[in-house]
């Protein structure tokens, strides 16, 4: 599964790279509204995004869907979660393409599996306090050398994300900003 080798990666380079200069550590944090975690790996001509990000900043709710209006929303989320190449543009001299994505969240798989107990109340709903979206998206990058930066259009299509934690691993090393929808690029290099 991507999410495990990406998560692998970053604990392999945090691990045997040296502390980032006046920085704090990062660690996965508390699901917060409006924000999100942004891990980005560069590893030979693979470019790694792993995303995380609160269902109430993309969707608008975290309960399982009441109905088919919520249950369509959730899948349109998950349609623009998956048009990578929209909401992620690498450097265009490093002719990087998509090659994978991944979406998982626990609401999707209740809009896409609502009607298999159809006219059977379940014996327990369970209303998810903080459901997020995990995606995972990888590009193959012709021109590595090429790959300075990654522009988000991520804020213009969820503007109920406000800001995202980023991790990023290159061959140059490790570094950790914060992006906004006022400075949505992240420098690779």
């Amino acid at each position: 599964m991507r999410n495990i080798e990406i998560a692998v990666l970053f604990l392999l380079a945090c691990s045997a790279a040296a502390p980032i200069q006046a920085q704090e550590p990062r660690h996965h944090e508390a699901h917060e509204h409006g924000g999100g975690q942004l891990n980005v790996a560069v590893e030979r001509n693979s470019l790694m995004i792993d995303l995380s990000l609160p269902a109430m900043n993309v969707v608008g709710f975290e309960h399982p869907a009441h109905d088919q209006s919520e249950r369509d929303q959730i899948t349109r989320v998950a349609d623009l979660l998956r048009d990578g190449m929209n909401l992620f543009a690498p450097t265009p001299a490093a002719k990087c393409v998509l090659t994978l994505v991944e979406v998982e969240s626990a609401l999707l798989g209740d809009a896409e599996h609502h009607n298999e107990a159809a006219g059977h109340k379940e014996e327990h709903e369970h209303e998810e306090e903080h459901a997020d979206f995990d995606v995972s998206y990888q590009f193959n990058c012709d021109v590595p050398s090429q790959l300075q930066r990654l522009t988000l259009g991520l804020f213009e299509r969820f503007p109920g994300t406000h800001h995202l934690r980023t991790q990023v691993i290159t061959p140059g090393g490790q570094t950790g900003v914060e992006l906004t929808d006022e400075n949505p690029v992240l420098e690779l290099k």
